[in-house]
């Protein structure tokens, strides 16, 4: 994506920041996250401090991993989308200037 400006960069993951917080509140994320908080407890309860921190640390990178992979999902779709859309708009173009 080096070569789209930065404002649009910007745009773009602005948009994937808010399409998160709204998927962050559908019932199945919901219910997902409530069981995360619950092993979450349960580990902690069930592990010493040391072994804790190391978990919270892998799960922190993998959550980290996950949301970078989301977001070069949603990009690549962008782009997908506009090699399909710029052609078919170029061409309406030249059509309608010739009516």
């Amino acid at each position: 994506m080096t070569d789209w400006p930065d404002w649009f960069q910007e745009s773009l993951q602005q948009r994937f920041y808010d399409l998160t917080k709204v998927a962050e509140r559908q019932t199945q994320a919901k219910l997902l996250l409530e069981r995360v908080s619950t092993l979450h407890l349960e580990l902690k309860n069930q592990t010493d401090i040391h072994i804790h921190d190391i978990l919270l640390e892998w799960e922190a990178a993998m959550t980290l991993e996950h949301s970078f992979e989301n977001e070069w999902l949603y990009l690549e779709g962008v782009k997908d989308c506009m090699r399909l859309v710029h052609p078919i708009y170029y061409n309406l173009g030249d059509s309608q200037s010739k009516i």
